[in-house]
């Protein structure tokens, strides 16, 4: 298909006008949506679910028990009467929606009506840090515990039950932290990885939990606080440590620093399954993103005035939407940039520089590489209708 370009001087002349256009107009770009709370107010929230099924629906987990439930994206939060008097550390919810669970600092709880009440799921008298559902058989569910009396390990058991089976066989009398298992797993016939974060290192099990092996080939001497598996990078894995973020490309066979630009530790990640953006939520300064797998990363706080961030959730809808729930001060929202036509650096807004690239690509001097977001529909070259439109989004914003 023939695709119509600028004559070489038209191109360069076009280059200049749009420069001048730029630098009078850019200050109406869009900026950045800031961060925003609606509440709950003074609260430590210690962890946060999305409603598979309905997205709008966000519950987030907090000190003495205390259940708050949002039907509208955050806009505004409702206290659940849950009769629990300790932490909600961790917080699941099963891919049909029929379940809620939450480990809290005696044991685990159920819901079977969207949070209205609660029932004990077993585990009594335990610590329960985390919970996690296994992608291949979603009724079969696993709960990490220790640190405050009771039993400590890997627990598996039935949704639905409150009989649970310790799995610890290769893993040793250790508090676990946090678990994950392979979001890509449903798309093989081979069991459920799972991973598991401990005082002891990482551990991986690839039998159901049946046996673990040490994961923490590279990985530093330090805590090791929160695991996310890319939902769209096939075998690659993000830590969250008390040392920064690492990164594995083989399924946690080897870890490799990502980033050493954090002073605080990394308490929770999460990962956009659309863009592929990361996020990282640390105990002291906020909120740091990376569009680049890790290897560079940036502030993302403004609007965040509460800088201790507990956990991390993203609802990819149109537009994402970023959860970051805090010690102190309830649960902050915003909405994510997404990279839109001629966002070369996925900052979130078109410069004049980019502009310009794409008129370089278009002339020829310039390989598309260059600026991957000038040529969305990957035809390897760029046209004037995507100049002009890249120019739109300079002077109007990037669209949400």
């Amino acid at each position: 298909m023939t695709v119509n370009r600028f004559p070489r001087p038209a191109a360069v002349l076009a280059a200049m006008i749009l420069s001048a256009i730029l630098n009078a107009r850019l200050a109406a770009a869009a900026p950045t949506i800031p961060w925003v709370t609606n509440g709950p107010p003074a609260e430590d929230i210690l962890s946060l679910a999305i409603d598979p099924l309905t997205p709008t629906t966000v519950y987030a987990g907090a000190e003495l028990g205390r259940i708050f439930k949002s039907t509208n994206r955050g806009g505004s939060w409702n206290l659940l009467d849950t009769g629990l008097l300790t932490g909600a550390n961790a917080l699941v919810i099963t891919p049909d929606a029929s379940a809620i669970y939450v480990g809290t600092d005696n044991g685990a709880f159920v819901s079977t009506n969207a949070g209205s009440s609660w029932d004990p799921a077993g585990l009594d008298a335990t610590v329960v840090n985390a919970l996690v559902i296994d992608p291949n058989a979603p009724s079969t569910i696993y709960a990490g515990t220790g640190g405050g009396g009771g039993d400590q390990g890997i627990f598996r058991g039935t949704v639905g039950s409150t009989q649970w089976t310790p799995m610890n066989s290769g893993l040793p009398d250790t508090v676990v932290h946090g678990l994950a298992t392979d979001p890509l797993q449903p798309e093989h016939t081979f069991p459920t990885t799972l991973f598991a974060v401990t005082d002891a290192g990482l551990f991986r099990s690839v039998d159901q939990a049946a046996n673990w092996l040490s994961a923490s080939s590279g990985l530093p001497d330090a805590a090791l606080n929160v695991i996310v598996p890319d939902p769209i990078n096939l075998f690659t894995l993000y830590l969250g440590t008390d040392v920064g973020v690492f990164v594995s490309n083989d399924i946690g066979q080897s870890w490799q620093a990502a980033a050493d630009s954090f002073t605080s530790a990394i308490s929770s990640i999460a990962i956009d399954p659309t863009s592929g953006n990361l996020y990282a939520g640390t105990f002291g300064d906020g909120v740091f993103a990376s569009t680049d797998g890790g290897a560079n990363w940036s502030d993302y706080n403004s609007g965040l005035t509460n800088g201790v961030v507990r956990a991390l959730a993203i609802d990819a809808g149109s537009p994402p939407t970023l959860f970051a729930g805090t010690i102190g001060d309830g649960v902050f929202l915003t909405h994510p940039a997404t990279q839109c036509l001629g966002d070369c650096d996925g900052s979130g807004d078109v410069t004049v520089n980019e502009i310009i690239a794409m008129v370089n690509i278009d002339l020829g001097s310039a390989d598309v590489t260059t600026c991957p977001a000038a040529d969305p529909d990957n035809t390897g070259m760029v046209d004037i209708a995507q100049i002009i439109a890249a120019v739109n989004n300079a002077l109007v914003g990037c669209p949400l």
